[in-house]
């Protein structure tokens, strides 16, 4: 069972979208899955994206530029886990940052944000 499904929009982040990605990829909590939708990028995001070699990692890409909000509730919707982590493509991750989410949760399942 998925214990987290971040979710991350793209579009024209390669400038940081490697590190980002990696933040990720490196946590310290292995079972989560990364949805990733490419909203028709021009700057090699969707390239770099393709070139991921982890089965945690999902990709979606856009046929046409459809906009953040679309992007977010398209990756929510394909989403594993009922606990959803919202991240950008110029954010870096702490490493055991997906740890202490999930452990928070599990101790206050009554909190919700």
């Amino acid at each position: 069972m998925i214990e987290i499904s971040i979710i991350l929009p793209v579009y024209n982040g390669m400038r940081y979208l490697k590190d980002s990605v990696n933040s990720v990829i490196s946590q310290s909590l292995t079972n989560w899955e990364l949805l990733i939708l490419d909203d028709c990028s021009t700057d090699g995001s969707w390239e770099f994206l393709q070139s991921l070699q982890d089965n945690r990692v999902k990709l979606f890409q856009n046929e046409t530029n459809k906009g953040l909000f679309y992007n977010l509730n398209f990756l929510i919707g394909h989403s594993s886990s009922s606990l959803i982590k919202i991240w950008a493509q110029d954010d870096i991750m702490y490493s055991h940052c997906l740890h202490e989410f999930v452990h928070f949760h599990k101790i206050h399942p009554e909190i919700g944000f």
